[in-house]
């Protein structure tokens, strides 16, 4: 939603009736909304506290959401659309009640956009030159042939301005023509034209370059407005090499990243940041003695990183070389690595790899350099009974 329509919104519910049922544990429930249903109460027109469905202070910040209890559109609750509730920003001890993010592109924002929106012209031409192209490719496999008069514009003018005798004659002069010159040898006929008539052919291949070459404009308008590669947006990857492919990857990622964190920091944290509270009020979560109070602290207590689909590799092997040498000279962790490249915790990897090294020291196997390296132990085998 967030991408698509510009916010992505969600109300922490509390239902303390839901816990011991089935596997809920905590009454803490995250329930997210559709943007649509995020709209002024009565669809009123905007005023100065209240800006398409949230309602702010004098100073401009939210202290309030109004939401539909069904969408605009639903036919089969269309009389909740029409009913609205008032959803306070977060509780007096700072608990979040909605949470609504979006991307701020100018000040004094409260909603959204799209990424989609400035190119969606664009994506309308397209369609229709794809259905336009498709037509004339069409039309071009029924007509191999067609045959070329000197009936210029001046005589059609004449012919249609009067009765038109002139045309009509000059069509049957024609038709009588053809039908008369039938010349066969060989049991194919040979074609013999009207005086000034000539046989033109139909380039067949002009309406798939022209559409190719336009479509590739287009797509590279998409990439540039979502933060993408044209190559990405269109999975064609014949027209680059390693070099423009891999610097085309590190700027997508960029973006990526960046919304990545934007979309944490702004929506999943303080989610989790609700469901902690709960899980800390009922014990669940350890502390140490004398540790204040969550809601004192609770941006330290909810601190945390979230971790995504790793950014994948153009050539794994030069990939990993310059990991190596990051690692080697100081200017990457191995957090930093095992997040971005594989998507994998750092303490998971290490924990694994301890335990293929036990492993190996358990069934005598060679270690490999990175566990040491050492050579297989003497060892006695026994089967398990």
């Amino acid at each position: 939603h967030k991408m698509r329509d510009g916010d992505a919104v969600s109300v922490a519910v509390w239902d303390p009736g839901a816990v011991g049922h089935g596997a809920a544990h905590y009454a803490t429930r995250i329930q997210l909304l559709d943007p649509d249903r995020l709209s002024n109460p009565d669809e009123i027109i905007d005023t100065d506290r209240m800006r398409n469905g949230v309602e702010i202070d004098a100073l401009g910040a939210p202290v309030a959401y109004w939401i539909r209890r069904a969408e605009p559109n639903d036919w089969f609750h269309a009389a909740l659309s029409m009913v609205w509730d008032r959803f306070p920003r977060e509780t007096d001890w700072g608990r979040p009640i909605v949470v609504h993010d979006f991307p701020r592109d100018r000040a004094a924002q409260h909603r959204g956009v799209g990424v989609l929106v400035p190119v969606m012209a664009r994506f309308k031409m397209l369609s229709r030159f794809d259905q336009v192209s498709l037509q004339r490719a069409v039309l071009q496999s029924l007509l191999g042939l067609w045959v070329k008069s000197p009936y210029d514009s001046t005589m059609v003018e004449q012919a249609l301005g009067s009765d038109g005798q002139s045309l009509g004659f000059y069509q049957e002069m024609r038709g009588a023509y053809h039908a008369e010159r039938g010349t066969v040898m060989g049991g194919v006929r040979i074609p013999q034209l009207f005086a000034g008539e000539s046989i033109e052919t139909v380039k067949a291949d002009s309406a798939l370059s022209e559409f190719e070459v336009f479509e590739h404009a287009v797509l590279r308008s998409v990439a540039s407005a979502v933060g993408m590669t044209a190559e990405e947006v269109s999975r064609d990857y014949s027209r680059i090499n390693y070099s423009s492919a891999r610097a085309a990857m590190l700027t997508a990622w960029k973006t990526l990243q960046r919304r990545r964190d934007e979309f944490a920091q702004g929506f999943a944290t303080p989610l989790y940041g609700a469901w902690l509270e709960e899980a800390v009020e009922r014990g669940r979560v350890p502390t140490p003695a004398g540790a204040p109070d969550f809601a004192d602290w609770r941006s330290a207590y909810a601190a945390c990183r979230w971790i995504g689909p790793g950014r994948g590799w153009v050539d794994p092997m030069k990939e990993r070389q310059g990991e190596v040498l990051g690692l080697d000279a100081g200017f990457s962790t191995l957090q930093s690595v095992c997040a971005e490249i594989g998507g994998a915790d750092y303490r998971d990897v290490l924990e694994q790899r301890a335990r293929e090294v036990a492993e190996m020291n358990r069934l005598g196997l060679a270690r490999p350099d990175w566990a040491g390296g050492s050579e297989a132990p003497a060892f006695k085998t026994t089967r398990p009974s």
